[in-house]
């Protein structure tokens, strides 16, 4: 290998040289494989994270309406019983007199 106007480069000398490049190369690409490693992990996490919010979602969604179901149920019951006192009372009533009871409404809220 001659460069115009300068003296031959000795063989060993560029064998050196090929070597540093081929080792900076080779860092550089380590350092780049280890860069997409990181990445891919992080990647995974996200996924796994949001596949495990999604699943949590859905069963508080399910959860909800459960739960929504169940307060009908108990809505309709409390009506029911209502009604069922309601007209034990005016049984009563026109049995005992004018004795008065008070019912609690299904509409009311209870705590």
């Amino acid at each position: 290998y001659r460069c115009r106007k300068q003296s031959p480069i000795s063989p060993l000398l560029l064998h050196h040289q090929i070597s540093l490049k081929l080792s900076g190369l080779q860092e550089e690409l380590n350092e780049a494989k280890q860069a997409m490693l990181e990445s891919e992990k992080k990647l995974k996490f996200k996924e796994e994270t949001a596949a495990a919010a999604m699943s949590d979602r859905d069963a508080a969604i399910k959860s909800l309406r459960l739960a929504d179901m169940r307060a009908s149920r108990l809505g309709e019951r409390v009506e029911e019983l209502s009604r069922h006192l309601e007209e034990s009372d005016t049984r009563e009533d026109s049995r005992n007199g004018s004795r008065q009871r008070y019912v609690a409404r299904a509409n009311q809220v209870w705590y």
